[in-house]
C-alpha cells in the first residue's frame, strides 16, 4: 500500500531550498483563508493548503507531486516560472465557486526555485456585490419617489422681470447656488421667496437628491422635533410600528427649505442650530446618532435682526444662517416687470384655456402703478379674474375696482381726465419707483435714483415714507 506523503514532505527532484522553505512555512500557510500552491521550477506541484482544495475542489493527493497542468490543464504557473513574469487577477470558475489567482515566480536567494499562486474566493465578495447593487437600485427608487413628493420646480428661468434689482438677484443666487452655503432668503410675502430657493437647488449640484421644503409655521412646536428628526418605534404612545423617518433624513445629500424660519420659537431653533453644527442628530427616543448631510436654505418675510435684538430669534442661528443672504425686491420698486409678468401669465392661461386674451397699454399702466402689497401672487391673481372678465382684450373696464380707485387714474372715454395734483403725485410715484427698480433699495442704489431723479436724497426718503 502506497504511504501518503505528510504536507510539506521534500522529494529529491526539487531544491533543498524549496523544500526546506515548505517544511517552515507550511504550518502557518495552512492556517490562511486564502488558497496557496507551491511548484518547484519544473511547474510540479510540491505543496496546497487545505484553503486551495476547499475553494478549487482539487484533493490533495491528485495533485501534489504531479505536473500542474496533467491536473489544471490551463494553468499559468509554468509560463511564469518560465518567463520570471507574475500574473494578478486571473478568473476562474469550479462548480459554484468563483476565484482569482495571483501567480508570480518563487525566489530563493535571488534564484528562481518555483512559482506561487494565490488563490482568493470572491463568491461571497459577488454576492455581495450583487447586494449592493439591489440597495443602490433600491436606494435611487426611495430618492425617485422621495423627489415625486417634494419636487424642485422651479429653475431661474422661471423667475421672470428684466429690472436691474430683479436681475442682480438672479446672478447672486446663480453664483451661491455653485456652494453649499448655507442662504437666508429675504423679502415680502410674495416676491418670489420659494421660487429662489427651488432654482438654487437645481442651480447646485446637489438637484439629483431631494429637496424637502419644511413649513415651519404649520408645524406646531410639539411635534416639531419629530417631524424634523423622525422617531424611533416605541419612542411614545402612539407611535408608529417601526418608527418613522424624518424631514431632514429624508433631505440628506439634498437640501432642505426652512420657509419662514422667522416662526420658530426658541426651544425649536436650539434643535436646528445644533444640527447645523454638528451635522449630526438623533431621532427621538433613539440612542445613536446619524450623520447628516444637508445644504440649508430659509427664508423669512420677518427683520431677523429685530427679531435677534429683541432676544426672540437666536443670534448664533441667524449668523449660521445667514452665510449668504439674499433681497428680493418688492415688485412695486421693479414697475418695469409688470408688463413682462402679465403678458407670461395672459400666454398661460391662453394655453390652458384655449381662450386667447390680450391686454391694453391702458390696463398695463395703471397696474404699472399699483403699489402692490400682495407683490407677484397678487398680480397673479389680479391677471386671473381679468382673463375671466374680459372677451379679447383687458381694458381699464377690466381691472378690479379697487386698483383703478387706489390708483385714481381711471381714464374717461380715449383721455385719461384728472386733477393737476393727483396727475403730478401719480407720475412722481411711477417716476421714483421706476427709479428704485432701475438702481436697487440699498443705500447706494437709493443715492443714484435721487441723483438720477434729480432731487436730494433725504427728499427721496421723505417721498418714500409718505407714501407707506
Amino acid at each position: 500500500m502506497q504511504r501518503r506523503r505528510k504536507r510539506g514532505e521534500m522529494r529529491p527532484d526539487y531544491s533543498a531550498e524549496l523544500g526546506e522553505l515548505i517544511r517552515y512555512s507550511s504550518s502557518l500557510l495552512d492556517q490562511l483563508n486564502e488558497g496557496v500552491l507551491i511548484a518547484d521550477h519544473n511547474g510540479v506541484v510540491r505543496y496546497v493548503n487545505p484553503r486551495y482544495t476547499a475553494i478549487t475542489g482539487v484533493e490533495f493527493d491528485s495533485i501534489v507531486g504531479k505536473y500542474i497542468r496533467d491536473v489544471r490543464p490551463h494553468a499559468l504557473l509554468p509560463e511564469v516560472i518560465r518567463k520570471n513574469k507574475p500574473v494578478e487577477g486571473v478568473y476562474r470558475r469550479e462548480g459554484r465557486v468563483d476565484y482569482i489567482v495571483n501567480i508570480s515566480p518563487l525566489f530563493i536567494n535571488n534564484k528562481i526555485v518555483g512559482g506561487l499562486s494565490i488563490v482568493m474566493d470572491i463568491t461571497k465578495v459577488k454576492k455581495m456585490a450583487r447586494e449592493l447593487d439591489k440597495s443602490i437600485s433600491q436606494l435611487r427608487q426611495i430618492r425617485s419617489s422621495i423627489r415625486g413628493f417634494f419636487p424642485s420646480r422651479y429653475t431661474f428661468r422661471d423667475i421672470l422681470g428684466n429690472s436691474s434689482s430683479i436681475t442682480r438677484a438672479k446672478e447672486i443666487a446663480i453664483k451661491v447656488a455653485q456652494s453649499d452655503s448655507n442662504v437666508l432668503i429675504s423679502g415680502e410675502s410674495g416676491t418670489g421667496k420659494e421660487m429662489f430657493a427651488h432654482a438654487i437647488h437645481q442651480e447646485s449640484s446637489r438637484r439629483e437628491n431631494p429637496f424637502i421644503p419644511v413649513i415651519c409655521a404649520a408645524i406646531s412646536p410639539s411635534l416639531m422635533e419629530s417631524e424634523l428628526f423622525g422617531y424611533s418605534e416605541g419612542a411614545f404612545t402612539g407611535a408608529k410600528k417601526g418608527g418613522k423617518i424624518g424631514l431632514l433624513e429624508l433631505a440628506n445629500h439634498g437640501t432642505v427649505f426652512l420657509d419662514e424660519i422667522g416662526d420658530m420659537n426658541i426651544q425649536q431653533q436650539a434643535k436646528i442650530l445644533r444640527v447645523l453644527e454638528d451635522k449630526r442628530f438623533m431621532k427621538v427616543g433613539g440612542t445613536a446618532e446619524k450623520e447628516l448631510d444637508i445644504r440649508v436654505i430659509s427664508c423669512t418675510n420677518n427683520d431677523l435682526e429685530s427679531l435677534t435684538r429683541k432676544k426672540l430669534f437666536r443670534e448664533d442661528l441667524y449668523y449660521r444662517l445667514n452665510a449668504v443672504q439674499l433681497n428680493i425686491p418688492p415688485l412695486r420698486e421693479r414697475p418695469d416687470d409688470v408688463p413682462v409678468i402679465t403678458r407670461f401669465l395672459l400666454e398661460k392661461l391662453s394655453r390652458e384655456s384655449k381662450k386667447r386674451i390680450k391686454i391694453s397699454d391702458e390696463a398695463l399702466e395703471i397696474l404699472q402703478l399699483h403699489p402692490y402689497p400682495g407683490n407677484v401672487r397678487e398680480l397673479k391673481h389680479i391677471i386671473e379674474y381679468c382673463f375671466l372678465m374680459s372677451d379679447e382684450i383687458i381694458t381699464p373696464e377690466h381691472l378690479p375696482a379697487r386698483i383703478v380707485k387706489g390708483i385714481r387714474n381711471y381714464p374717461v372715454g380715449h383721455h385719461k381726465i384728472l386733477p393737476l395734483h393727483d396727475a403730478l403725485r401719480a407720475h412722481e410715484e411711477k417716476m421714483i419707483r421706476i427709479a428704485l427698480g432701475s438702481f436697487g433699495t440699498t443705500l447706494e442704489g437709493k443715492r443714484k435714483a435721487s441723483q438720477a431723479l434729480g432731487i436730494s436724497l433725504s427728499t427721496l426718503y421723505s417721498k418714500i415714507s409718505s407714501k407707506k
